[in-house]
């Protein structure tokens, strides 16, 4: 069996580059000293990624023409309008420098302009959608392999360049778990529409695996079960068909509960708290306290080499932002951040739940339900990890406008 784990179709200049600025966004998975300097006091390895990226969309902002009839989303460039707002914010409360801002913004910064390059290389056919997947697809089953390896290696070899330490008793890496699980949607989304469900079964399983055995998010790990059991009422298949393989389901689902130390973990943590738990409340609380002093625009994010913006945060307390999800969003950009996640979310279902109506795509519409639960606890596709988030949504919103397109025909 040919194994199709990533195949061109186009090798042009743009496709090689973008996935070129791919890999580096992704920290050359793991396989090189992001944080070590490349020329001292001024470039990181982790620069390379950003520099990468803005040579590439610069190239094709500039240099492509594509159609006007297509439609681009304004909330990627809204965006902006929030990290300068912060960022103003930021010097005034704690005179933390606009060049501190920035750079403390750069990677999420250039990743929402990726979205428009991305849509406007494949409006004008330079890149294709399929290539787009595919390269995704490449890294994402590069970056699983690595990990699971690393991981099965703690004890004798360490080649990843990420802080491990132990939990459970084993190894846990603090590696991007993201671009893996949206891969594994795709994959869920090819199984439950009949397409090669051994193969598809295997890569979603390593997909998985990335956040459960490498990365060991409880939170996440709960909140992807309960995605899971969504998809499988989502699932178009005779009701017989649904009650044989919902009796698998449950069998299975109850043999892994109770026999997985993580989900347990998480569920007594939910029930009985436990001491993460209790620095996430105490860090809300402390969040919502601060934000009476400036509630629209918030304080902008900390860098930290800014030790007034830093200890005004509650790091020195333990009351980090990305561990309190959706509270600690509200702390860097206020109300005005609040309203672009809420426009940002509205617009996310209405195209999932057109795609899965449509044309029956599942994979937005569990990626989209999975950072829904995921927006309380952790947001790690604003505070670490968005280069895959943007990736898939900018995937989603042109496949929800050809969709449009192609049902505007089929009316006329």
């Amino acid at each position: 069996m040919k194994i199709p784990i990533w195949r061109l179709k186009k090798t042009n200049g743009i496709t090689l580059g973008f996935f070129f600025a791919v890999v580096a966004l992704e920290n050359f998975s793991w396989l090189i000293p992001s944080t070590q300097y490349l020329i001292p006091g001024l470039l990181k390895f982790s620069d390379i990624g950003v520099i990468s990226a803005i040579l590439w969309i610069a190239y094709v902002l500039i240099g492509i023409n594509s159609p006007k009839k297509y439609m681009y989303s304004k909330l990627p460039i809204l965006f902006w309008g929030l990290i300068i707002v912060s960022s103003i914010a930021a010097n005034h409360f704690f005179e933390q420098s606009y060049g501190l801002s920035f750079r403390q913004n750069r990677y999420i910064f250039v990743c929402m302009l990726l979205y428009y390059a991305i849509m406007k290389a494949m409006y004008s056919g330079k890149i294709l959608r399929s290539d787009v997947l595919s390269i995704l697809s490449f890294q994402a089953v590069v970056e699983i392999v690595l990990f699971l390896t690393q991981i099965l290696l703690a004890d004798y070899v360490t080649f990843i360049y990420a802080e491990m330490e132990t939990r459970y008793g084993t190894a846990r890496l603090r590696v991007s778990y993201l671009l893996a699980l949206i891969f594994m949607f795709f994959c869920i989304d090819k199984i439950l529409n009949n397409k090669n469900k051994v193969w598809n079964s295997i890569m979603a399983l390593g997909g998985a695996s990335v956040l459960v055995v490498v990365c060991k998010h409880r939170a996440p790990t709960m909140i992807l079960l309960v995605t899971l059991v969504i998809a499988f009422f989502l699932w178009k298949k005779k009701t017989s068909t649904k009650i044989v393989v919902g009796i698998f389901v449950v069998i299975v689902g109850v043999c892994i509960v109770t026999n997985s130390t993580i989900v347990q973990d998480a569920i007594s943590g939910i029930v009985s708290g436990d001491r993460n738990l209790d620095y996430r409340t105490t860090g809300r609380v402390y969040f919502l306290e601060r934000l009476k002093l400036s509630p629209i625009v918030g304080f902008g994010e900390p860098n930290e080499n800014c030790y007034a913006a830093q200890s005004a945060s509650g790091y020195f307390d333990a009351h980090l932002l990305a561990d309190n999800g959706i509270f600690g969003f509200l702390y860097c950009h206020g109300i005005l951040g609040i309203v672009w996640v809420i426009a940002l979310w509205i617009k996310l279902y209405k195209q999932s739940i057109y795609l899965y109506r449509k044309k029956k795509m599942y994979v937005y519409l569990l990626y989209v339900i999975f950072e829904t639960g995921n927006l309380y606890m952790g947001m790690h596709w604003y505070f670490y990890y968005t280069l895959p988030f943007i990736i898939c949504i900018t995937l989603m919103d042109y496949d929800y406008q050809l969709a449009k397109r192609e049902n505007i025909c089929e009316e006329k």
